[in-house]
């Protein structure tokens, strides 16, 4: 009886720990469309944009175009930017495995620095598996409307 109770206390013990464990998670949840309207009105200064998604066809071709980080590694995205090649661009890229953020900003810096963006335009950050490219007037409101959506 007394190995009953105590295999029972020891599973009662471990089920305890791991729900603590699930609240204390970095699980970053965001839904792509909504960011995306939540990030491109924050600038209202913004010209018109152009977006491509992963949910559209030929999505790897079309990532492709903007950047030459690994697709394979991208679970999902959104890239807005101005369509007469201005260096207007407001990207969310989320990853398969957060560890590839780091690489996948050296990406974005170098995408940044090709178009010609102006420095203190632009803003790349990170949150979870989420990394966000912004490239624009008002780059702070963009970034804290990132922020403030991808929990």
């Amino acid at each position: 009886m007394k190995k009953i109770i105590a295999i029972a206390l020891l599973l009662a013990g471990a089920l305890a720990l791991a729900s603590c464990a699930n609240q204390n998670s970095k699980t970053v949840f965001a839904d792509m469309f909504e960011l995306s309207q939540k990030m491109l009105t924050a600038d209202e200064t913004l010209p018109i944009m152009m977006t491509v998604s992963s949910d559209e066809d030929n999505a790897e071709q079309k990532f492709k175009k903007h950047c030459d980080f690994d697709y394979s590694k991208v679970k999902s995205y959104f890239w807005s930017y101005e369509e007469t090649g201005m260096p207007y661009e407001i990207a969310v890229i989320e990853l398969k495995n957060e560890s590839d953020s780091e690489a996948l900003a050296n990406s974005l810096k170098s995408h940044a620095k090709a178009i010609g963006a102006d420095e203190n335009k632009t803003e790349i950050t990170s949150k979870g598996n989420y990394t966000a490219l912004i490239i624009c007037d008002q780059k702070d409101k963009v970034k804290e409307a990132f922020d403030k959506y991808v929990k």
